[in-house]
C-alpha cells in the first residue's frame, strides 16, 4: 500500500535520472517525441533553465510525483530546441507528419480568448509573469493520496515567491482525473479544443 508523501522539494541535479524515468513510465512527450532520451533532456533542463521550476514528491525514498512549470514559454522552446539540433530535426519531421494529417481531418475553431475580471486571457501568451505547466504526473502507485494537488499548492507558493501573476495548464480532453485535479486547484477552462482543455489561474487567488 503506497504511503502518504514524505517530502515536496525542488528538482536537483542528482534527480535528473530518476525525474527521467518516471516521465518516460507515464508517457510524457517532449515538444511530441516520447521516450528516455527526449525525457532525460527536458529533465536536464529542469535544474538548468531558470525559467523552469521543477517540483518532486518523494515517497518511500523515490520520485511518486512531479510537476513542472515553464515561464516565458516561447523563448524556453527556441533556446532548449536551439542546444540540440538533432532533437529538432526530429520534432520537425514529428510536426510535418501530423500537420499532414491535420489538412485531411480540419480541427474545428475555437474560441480564443476568456474574460477574467475584465482581462482577456489568451493561451499563447508568454511572458516573464506567465508560467505554463508542463508536465504533471503521479506514478500508478502513489494515485488517490492528493500528491497532484499537494505538488500544485506548493508551486503556487513558489511562483508567487518570483511575481509570477499566472499559471495556464493544456489538458487532454478526455482526461476526466486531470481535469478534476485542476479544478480543485483553481484552474478554470478558458477555452476547448478538439482534443485538449485549456485552462488557467491566478497565482494571485
Amino acid at each position: 500500500m503506497a504511503s502518504v508523501p514524505e517530502n515536496i522539494r525542488r528538482v536537483e541535479a542528482t534527480d535528473v535520472s530518476d525525474l527521467a524515468e518516471a516521465m518516460a513510465e507515464l508517457g510524457v512527450t517532449v515538444a511530441g517525441i516520447s521516450g528516455l532520451p527526449a525525457n532525460r533532456l527536458i529533465a536536464a533542463a529542469v535544474v538548468s533553465r531558470p525559467e523552469v521550476n521543477g517540483l518532486v514528491c518523494e515517497c518511500r525514498g523515490e520520485i511518486a510525483g512531479f510537476l513542472v512549470c515553464i515561464s516565458n514559454w516561447k523563448q524556453f522552446w527556441l533556446k532548449f530546441l536551439a542546444r540540440h539540433p538533432v532533437f529538432l530535426f526530429k520534432v520537425v519531421a514529428n510536426r510535418l507528419f501530423k500537420a499532414n494529417l491535420k489538412r485531411r481531418s480540419p480541427a474545428p475553431s475555437t474560441e480564443g480568448a476568456s474574460q477574467d475580471g475584465g482581462n482577456k486571457i489568451y493561451w499563447e501568451d508568454s511572458s516573464l509573469a506567465i508560467s505554463k505547466t508542463l508536465y504533471v504526473g503521479v506514478r500508478e502507485t502513489y494515485r488517490g493520496l492528493g500528491l497532484g494537488k499537494l505538488l500544485y499548492q506548493r508551486m503556487f507558493e513558489e511562483l508567487h515567491k518570483q511575481g509570477i501573476s499566472r499559471l495556464d495548464a493544456r489538458i487532454a480532453g478526455d482526461n476526466e482525473g486531470s481535469q478534476k485535479l485542476h479544478a480543485s486547484v483553481g484552474f478554470k477552462v478558458v477555452k476547448r479544443g478538439r482534443d485538449a482543455i485549456f485552462l488557467s489561474r491566478s497565482i494571485e487567488d
